[in-house]
Formats: C-alpha cells, sequence, structure tokens
C-alpha cells in the first residue's frame, strides 16, 4: 500500500515530467535533440529509431551503438512517438516504443524498453508493429497527464514483480536506464517475458502450462488492469525468487543433441507448416512439389558452370547451366563387404588378408538415375524418379548387390546393426569451398554443384589408406548428390517430422563456420576457432598444411584448388589479405561492412584436423604430417560453467567400449560368428564409432589437464544412466556414435533417428527431472547439401547454410516454427543467459547482440552481425 500511495503521489511528477497541460497535437515546429537507450534485457545494438510527429512526419536516429544509445534531433509537431524494431518475446518481428510530449526545444530523454512499450501502446490506444501513422497520435490525444496516468496504471500493476525483484521503476520513459546486468531493471526483462505486440506480461510460474498472462494491452481500461493486481501478486508470492534464483528461466537442465551433416532443406525441404504459419523451403518456395518432383519455380535452384581465373573468387563469372545433373557419384560410401572374411579370420587366429571396411570413390551411384534434371532431387525412390534408395533399409550400392537380390538379402542384416542404411555419396563441405557455393550469403543458388565437382575434397585429401584413390583435378570425386532431399512430405524422416510437431522448430537456425565438421563443434563449445600455436604463442604451421583455394593453372579443370584437403592445406592466416583466398572473402565483408574478426597473425583451422589431446590426455605430434592441431586455450562452455559452479557433461558415443557392447553382440549375431568375438568387435567398433572431432573439449588444454572437468567428459552409456536416474547435470552435450549420426555415406537420417528415439525415452522417462528440462537437436552442419536459406555474415568464417534446430521440452512451443535468426552461438547464449554467465570471451559469436528480425526477410533489421538466443521457441 505504501508504493502505491507514493506511485499516485508520482503522477502528479510524471506529469511535470512530461509537459503540462493537455494535447499537445498542434503544438508548433521545434527542434528537439532527443537521446535515450534502446533494450530489451540487453542492448538493441545496430537498429536505427524513428520518431514519428502528430503529422505522421518521421526523423532517424543515429543507429544505436553497443550499449543501445541512440541521440536524434526532431524538428517536427509534438507529440512523438519514437520505435524500433526488435524481435519480441514470442519471436514476432515487432516495436519497442516510447512517447515524448515535449513542446519546448531543447533536450529531453526517450528510453525504449518492453515497459515503455506497454505504456505507449496504452497511451496510443493501440498496439503497434510500426511506426504509428500521424493520425494514429492526433487521434490519441496524447497529453502530459494522459502518458502520466498510463505510467502509474502499468506501474501499478506489476508493483507486486517489482517488489519481489527488488526493482524500483518511477519514470520509465524519460528516467535513467543502463541496458547492462548492474541493471535491477534490464535484468528483469531477461526473466519477465513481455509480449510487446500484444500487450501481455507473461507472469512467472513454476509449472509448465500454468503461467497466466496478464492483458495490459490498451483494449483493457484501466480499471480493469487494477483489477489484476491479485493475481500478479499471487504469482509473484508462489514464485518469489523468479527474478534472483539460480536460473533466468524455469529450465535446470538442457541436453544438447547433435547429430551430424544435414541441412535444413534437406531434411525438411517439403515439410508443410501448420495452419497459419511459415516456412522456408523447397517446397514453399515453389523449386519441388509435395511428390518430389520439380516445382514451377524449379529455375530459382537451376545448377551453372562458372569460368575458373587465376586466383580464388567467391562469385566467378557464369558461363551457362547444366542440361542435367551431374550424376551422384558414390564417394565416400561406406562398405564393409571384407568385415565377415576379416572377422572370420581374426576368430580363426589367422591373419587378416581383407581389410574390414573401405570407401567407395569416385564412379557414379548406381543406386540414382543418371539425368536427373539440374536442380534438387529426391532421394528416396517414388513413382517417378528412378532411385532405388529405400528411406529405411541398405542402399545397394553400400552392399554391393541390387536390393532383392541373394547377395543383398544375406548382407543386409550386417549393414542394418552398423546402421548403414539409405547411405549416399558424401558430398564436400570444406570452408572455401562452401564460401564458393553460397557466395557468402547465398544470394545466387546456382554454383552449389560446379564448385563440387571441381574442387572436390582438396587434392590434399586420400580416401582410402594407405595412399589409394587421392583425389586430383581429372578425378574430384563429386557430382550432383548434393542436391539430394529427404522428401518429408511423402513419409521420410518421419521422426524429425513428428519432434516438429511435438516442439518447436526453427527454420533460421544455421552452421556457425564454414565447411565441416571439427569446425562448428568447435564453435559450439566455445563460439570461436582454434589457432595453431607453439606453447600457446602465435606460430605458422607447416607449409603443406596453408590453405591455397587458387585454381590450379594450365588444368582442364577450372577450379582445383592448389593446397587444401583434409591431409593437408587447412590453416588460414585471414588477417593478411595477400594470403590465398583471402582478398576475395575480406573484400566481400568490406562491402557489407562486416569485420573479419580475424586476430593479426594467427592461423586459424578451417576444416578437421583430430584435437590436441588424446582422450587419455596425452598431446598429439604436431608436424608436417601430422594432421592434429596443438591444445587450445580458447575459452569453452564447460570452463565458464565450471567456474560458475553449474554441472555440466559432455557425452561422446563410443568414447569406450560400454558403448559398442550392444552393437557387436547384433554384429556377431548378423555374421553368425561366435559370441565369444564380440568383446573384440567391441573394441573394433569403438575406435570406429568414436566421432574425435565432434569431441572438442578434448582440444582445450585448461579441460585436459584439470581432473575435475575432464572427468566430465563421458559417455553415451554414462548418459542414459544419469538421464534415466534423474541425476543429469545442468548442462549436457550428446554425440551420436559415427554409423548412427547421420552422416552421409556412413550414416544417415534413418540411422539418427533410430538412436536419438533411445535417448530421448531415456531422457523424459523420468518425469520429475523432465518438467524442467528443455532438449535442443540439431546437427553440427549441413554436411554441403544444397540450402535455400539467406546467410547472414558474421565474421570471416561464416555464418554457413542452415541446418535443422527442434527445441523439446514442456516449457517449448508446441508445433510452432520460429524465424529468429540463429546459430551455434545461439546454444551458448541460451546457456549463459539462462544460468547469468558472461560471454565467452570478447571475440566469441555469443558476444553478439540479439536480432530485430523483420516480418519481410530471415535476415536481421540490425546494422551489425546479431545471433539469436533460442528464448523465442519457448513460452515462458
Amino acid at each position: 500500500m505504501k508504493w502505491r500511495l507514493s506511485a499516485l503521489a508520482c503522477a502528479a511528477a510524471l506529469a511535470s515530467l512530461y509537459g503540462c497541460g493537455g494535447s499537445s497535437g498542434n503544438s508548433a515546429p521545434s527542434s528537439l535533440k532527443v537521446s535515450g537507450v534502446a533494450a530489451q534485457g540487453a542492448p538493441l545494438v545496430g537498429v536505427t529509431v524513428t520518431a514519428t510527429d502528430s503529422t505522421g512526419a518521421t526523423t532517424q536516429s543515429s543507429v544505436t551503438d553497443a550499449n543501445g544509445n541512440f541521440t536524434a534531433t526532431l524538428s517536427g509537431k509534438a507529440p512523438y512517438v519514437l520505435t524500433a524494431p526488435i524481435t519480441d518475446a514470442d519471436g514476432t518481428p515487432a516495436v519497442l516504443s516510447s512517447v515524448l510530449d515535449a513542446s519546448n526545444s531543447g533536450s529531453a530523454v526517450a528510453n525504449l524498453n518492453p515497459l515503455t512499450s506497454l505504456i505507449t501502446q496504452r497511451a496510443l490506444g493501440t498496439t503497434l508493429t510500426a511506426a504509428p501513422t500521424g493520425t494514429q497520435i492526433a487521434s490519441a490525444k496524447l497529453s502530459s497527464s494522459s502518458i502520466a496516468q498510463e505510467t502509474t496504471v502499468v506501474l501499478n500493476v506489476l508493483q507486486p514483480l517489482f517488489a519481489a525483484a527488488g526493482v524500483t521503476v518511477t519514470n520509465p520513459l524519460g528516467g535513467s536506464y543502463v541496458a547492462n546486468s548492474s541493471n535491477p531493471l534490464d535484468n528483469l526483462f531477461d526473466t519477465l517475458p513481455i509480449v510487446v505486440h500484444t500487450g501481455t506480461v507473461h507472469l512467472p510460474s513454476i509449472t509448465a502450462g500454468s503461467n497466466v498472462a496478464l492483458n495490459l494491452a490498451p483494449s483493457q481500461s484501466d480499471s480493469q488492469v487494477a483489477a489484476e493486481q491479485s493475481q500478479v501478486q499471487t504469482a509473484a508470492n508462489g514464485n518469489p525468487q523468479f527474478a534472483t534464483g539460480a536460473t533466468t528461466t524455469p529450465i535446470q537442465h538442457v541436453v544438447v543433441i547433435i547429430g551430424e551433416n544435414q541441412t535444413f532443406d534437406g531434411l525438411f525441404g517439403t515439410y508443410q507448416a501448420p495452419s497459419g504459419q511459415s516456412v522456408k523451403n523447397l517446397l514453399s518456395e515453389g523449386i519441388v512439389n509435395a511428390d518430389g518432383t520439380p516445382g514451377p519455380n524449379f529455375a530459382l535452384a537451376q545448377q551453372n558452370q562458372a569460368a575458373g581465373g587465376s586466383t580464388y573468387s567467391i562469385n566467378p563469372a557464369r558461363t551457362g547451366s547444366y542440361a542435367t545433373l551431374l550424376p551422384p557419384q558414390n564417394t565416400g560410401i561406406l562398405t564393409v563387404a571384407g568385415l565377415q572374411t576379416y572377422l572370420s579370420e581374426v576368430a580363426s587366429q589367422q591373419a587378416p588378408t581383407v581389410s574390414p571396411t573401405s570407401y567407395l570413390f569416385g564412379l557414379a551411384d548406381a543406386d540414382f538415375p543418371q539425368s536427373l534434371p539440374a536442380g534438387p532431387f529426391q532421394i528416396t525412390a517414388n513413382a517417378s524418379n528412378g532411385s532405388l534408395v529405400s528411406y529405411s533399409a541398405p542402399s545397394g550400392t553400400a552392399v554391393g548387390a541390387a536390393a532383392g537380390s541373394a547377395a543383398y538379402t544375406a548382407a543386409a542384416p550386417i549393414y542394418a546393426a552398423l546402421g548403414l542404411v539409405a547411405t549416399t555419396g558424401d558430398p564436400v563441405h570444406r570452408f572455401f569451398q562452401m564460401w564458393q557455393q553460397t557466395g557468402g550469403d547465398n544470394s545466387k543458388l546456382d554454383l552449389y554443384t560446379w564448385v563440387a565437382a571441381t574442387a572436390g575434397q582438396g587434392g590434399s585429401t586420400v580416401e582410402n589408406a594407405p595412399g589409394s584413390n587421392q583425389v586430383t583435378a581429372a578425378t574430384p570425386g563429386q557430382g550432383g548428390e548434393l542436391m539430394g532431399f529427404m522428401n518429408m512430405a511423402a513419409g521420410d524422416a518421419p521422426f524429425w517430422a513428428s519432434l516438429a510437431k511435438q516442439g518447436a522448430l526453427s527454420d533460421n537456425y544455421h552452421q556457425a563456420v564454414m565447411g565441416g565438421t571439427g569446425m562448428n563443434f568447435f564453435s559450439i563449445a566455445t563460439g570461436d576457432l582454434p589457432w595453431f600455436n607453439s606453447n600457446g604463442a602465435v606460430a605458422t604451421p607447416p607449409s603443406n598444411q596453408i590453405e591455397n583455394p587458387n585454381p590450379v593453372q594450365g588444368s582442364a579443370n577450372p577450379n582445383f584448388y592448389t593446397q587444401d584437403g583434409y591431409e593437408g592445406g587447412s590453416y588460414v592466416n585471414c588477417s593478411d589479405s595477400a594470403q590465398p583466398g583471402v582478398a576475395a572473402i575480406l573484400g566481400f565483408l568490406a562491402s557489407k561492412h562486416v569485420a573479419s574478426n580475424c586476430d593479426a597473425g594467427k592461423y586459424y583451422l578451417v576444416n578437421n584436423y583430430n584435437p590436441g589431446y588424446t582422450t587419455a590426455g596425452t598431446t598429439q605430434p604436431i608436424g608436417a604430417n601430422d594432421y592434429n592441431y596443438p591444445p587450445q586455450t580458447v575459452p569453452t562452455i564447460a570452463e565458464a560453467l565450471n567456474a560458475k559452479g553449474v554441472s555440466w557433461g559432455w557425452y561422446t558415443s563410443a568414447r569406450d567400449t560400454a558403448d559398442t557392447t550392444g552393437q557387436a553382440s547384433k554384429l556377431v549375431s548378423a555374421l553368425g560368428l561366435p559370441s565369444s568375438l564380440s568383446s573384440s568387435i567391441a573394441g573394433l567398433l569403438q575406435s570406429a564409432e568414436y566421432n574425435n572431432i565432434g569431441d572438442p573439449l578434448v582440444a582445450s588444454r585448461n579441460v585436459m589437464t584439470s581432473p575435475a572437468m575432464s572427468a566430465n567428459l563421458q559417455d553415451q552409456t554414462a548418459f542414459i544412466t544419469a538421464a534415466a536416474s534423474g541425476k543429469l547435470p545442468a548442462v549436457s552435450f550428446v554425440v551420436p556414435p559415427n554409423t548412427y549420426s547421420g552422416h552421409p555415406g556412413f550414416s544417415s537420417p534413418a540411422a539418427f533417428e533410430g538412436w536419438l528415439q533411445q535417448v530421448l525415452a531415456a531422457v523424459q522417462s523420468n518425469k520429475a527431472q523432465w518438467a524442467n528440462t528443455a532438449v535442443i537437436i540439431t546437427t553440427d552442419e549441413g554436411g554441403g547439401h544444397f540450402d535455400t536459406g539467406p546467410i547472414q555474415n558474421v565474421d570471416f568464417f561464416g555464418d554457413g547454410p542452415r541446418i535443422p534446430l527442434i527445441v523439446l521440452s514442456p516449457w517449448a512451443k508446441t508445433n510452432v516454427i520460429d524465424h529468429t535468426y540463429n546459430d551455434h552461438a545461439s546454444i551458448l547464449k541460451f546457456i549463459e543467459r539462462n544460468w547469468r554467465l558472461a560471454p565467452l570471451s570478447p571475440r566469441s559469436r555469443d558476444r553478439l547482440p540479439n536480432p530485430a528480425m523483420q516480418a519481410s526477410s530471415y535476415l536481421p533489421a540490425n546494422q551489425t552481425p546479431t545471433i539469436g538466443d533460442l528464448m523465442t521457441m519457448f513460452n515462458f
């Protein structure tokens, strides 16, 4: 009651702050310098604030700086309404607003935040999704007293929440306001979701689905709003630590599950949005039809050819289109034709005469017709496409026999036991290739195939030990396989589709780094990249390991890189424009006013090498013929959580044989071998299934030299046990076995789905734990597959193409498609915001502000790189 009296008394003071008397809609033109802060729990960065006067005339401010500050000189008729674009708490493009009834010359303060927006909209009598018109301002008859009245109404009804959070608010529109963690009001916006465009406040709740939305929309009268104070008090009493607890949301456990190598269009290319929603994919763009055939806008994805040059280019001159798609090739498909003989010889204590596995290379994939249209094609068989691939069965190319034949029938159980179903060739997915395929921003979609078919995986790549099938200019080993997609509309990827309906799906989530697995996993753990060093000091890698994507001259292949490949060129000094390939990217970034984020003299690893430690903690050799990168001191999310006392674990499948024992038993049964061989086969499988480049904390010196932290690097068995027993750490990262990862060549989406079902069943089995758990499911990167989504240029390293991301939780939205721009740093940002952690470093991606999305674009409105924090995918 005491505060209510002081608030009512403050109304007169507020009125004097906002001006005197009645409507100022007829005020004479004046010159007014306005400054303020725009924020919504964090500064609104890189946007322009628009001031609209009572005639509808607009003035735009300076672009908001890193702290959300802006200034503008207004010359118009008061009152003014200021607006700035945001992504609202529910993911909808919206605007923050503030109202200014200053008719005198001089200066004034006008802040924009969710609270000022509620007040402004009530004063205007309408919710805003854009700057108001002059008619709307004039008809509202704004005055200092009406603004002060609505300020008091809003502050009064929210007072129980302010008291619980220890926040004192008197003049939100024109008072002192700083957007950082030291400001209690700004912190409150992190824990109290205010949906501006609907004028609602989501009251804190401790049970999913029971939270109440307080209606402060202009349609609610002042008396109706005042009558709601009792339920606000009840909510504050029921969750008194909502603003000061260990987490800013009800989420107590986050589980991040990372599959491999699928773009959004590769999996969700024909996903159909729920009624009233939209999705951007092959089907919605008209590129393909729901039956997988070319659609009316197929030409948008028509693949073209280009000319080479003397230096690397991300926008080479086009020379014409492909009449038909280059035949998909079998490169990278794992075959285990020798496995049975190998194991039988081992069982008989004979020296093996064959290799148990090998990878196919450089031949047309017989499971596909050789004259596909020159654009996206359905991978699985339908009535007309001529494909022989079944979504959930081993492919004939991998088995080496046609489906239905006696040889296929005999071998298929072996492949199924290993998860080798629906395998296709493995498209190139390397750094400079992906920059060239996308042109940096994916504004053109036409060179995916040409780049793959000319550059391949680089001449320093050896497909099979000991040295066979090396990639050359004459045999790059790539065709049209990267244009294939799974047809969800026809039943492919059914579990992925069902999860999208059970939770929230992002159609604007991106791999953070152009290229492959290693660096994208590293970015998930750090928001950054590793760099070559000698005992922590900047150093130069061996010359054969430095990238040179300039085309080989004098070759019939116009775009085969000079030095590139998994056993060679993989580092780049992107601070030096004279280095091969660097100038093309730096010039492109400069044209978009984007900084490179390349530290002087550092050679960053942009493609796959092995981490600097073994799982046992011994350092790996570093040298010209050693494809390991040195131990790193790049700050990790593990260290940040550890410092805050927040529990965590990184669970990489097949870290030891406990994870492969069951798989070994299935394989022994499929091969008809003695069960006594299960133990030795489990060891063989462990080395094959462990994804060492998907275990990025093994690269961290600080983690690997700390017994307490390295003990948190565990296997899948440990995760399943912790999940089922209700003992999950606060933050878990889970990585599947290689053959169940979804990676083309040696896995598939179907195999990943089967593994994922088991993991989710364990997480959801403990109901008490599940009540406050969020599962984030994504892939590390797109695997070089085609995708239509626009790419935001964040720095030299990315972003890259879209990849799938789904959030499952009792607190997640259901059957909703979120369009907010995100990448792997978004996972870090969610964890950091939830557990009140600072960004990992001054250069890590998690330091970037949140995006202000636009209804008409998948790119943020901010004039600076921005990345979301996934909060818009929840109902808090």
